[in-house]
């Protein structure tokens, strides 16, 4: 629904751009960020990042996966975050365990930033665990 679009730009983001896999929650995005942010200031797009065929044409400074490593193939997901990530910078939000919606797979928060350790992301820190469990974590590429 564009809310974490909208959280980028409070917090100084110059532009946002997001994806979903869902046409009405895009359509839905859009109508809600009109009524904040001028359009030079968010883009967008449907896609399924899981996929092999999603290559954005652009990379990001921070690429954020916000509540959606549960929904599925959350590694696939990691991977490309990272690939399109410039400043090797990823944002994280998600359970200490990730239960993935349509196998029933069982991930804990330390595979899931082993996962990032793998991929080079050595400085991982975190940030915040909400009431609701949730855990907000910072992967950084060792440089």
């Amino acid at each position: 629904d564009g809310r974490f679009c909208s959280w980028f730009l409070d917090k100084g983001a110059v532009a946002t751009h997001g994806v979903d896999v869902k046409d009405s929650y895009i359509d839905q995005a859009k109508l809600n960020m009109a009524n904040y942010f001028t359009d030079d200031k968010y883009s967008f797009d449907v896609g399924d990042i899981t996929l092999d065929a999603f290559s954005p044409s652009k990379v990001y400074d921070v690429v954020a996966l916000m509540n959606v490593l549960n929904f599925k193939l959350p590694f696939k997901q990691i991977e490309k975050a990272c690939n399109i990530s410039r400043l090797g910078t990823v944002l994280v939000v998600c359970g200490e365990e990730v239960i993935v919606n349509d196998t029933g797979e069982l991930y804990k928060i330390d595979q899931i930033k082993d996962k990032f350790i793998s991929l080079n992301y050595t400085n991982i820190t975190d940030l915040h665990k909400d009431a609701d469990g949730r855990i907000y974590f910072v992967a950084q590429i060792k440089v």
